[in-house]
């Protein structure tokens, strides 16, 4: 499977509704090899990541994601422009 497919495939089911909140998505893929994998349970991965970043941009905002191989290992990274979660002290 191409993970990057996979990424693509769930931003397209999302595309409106992340449009309608105001969250611009921005990605940044690199070729990564193809692996053998679940591509339903990563959707789903992607999915979760994607509606949690939403939910903490409540204003709107940006959303980075980036794909790349490296050591062997294919590196995702979800980065939100959202308030975070509160510290816990």
């Amino acid at each position: 499977m191409d993970l990057n497919q996979i990424l693509h495939d769930t931003l397209l089911l999302l595309h409106r509704q992340m449009e309608k909140s105001g969250i611009h998505v921005e990605h940044h893929l690199e070729t990564v090899p193809v692996t053998v994998c679940d591509a339903g349970k990563f959707q789903q991965v992607f999915l979760n990541l994607i509606i949690n970043a939403q939910q903490a941009m409540d204003k709107g905002g940006t959303l980075t994601i980036s794909s790349r191989a490296r050591d062997g290992e294919i590196e995702f990274t979800f980065a939100d422009t959202g308030c975070g979660s509160p510290r816990n002290t």
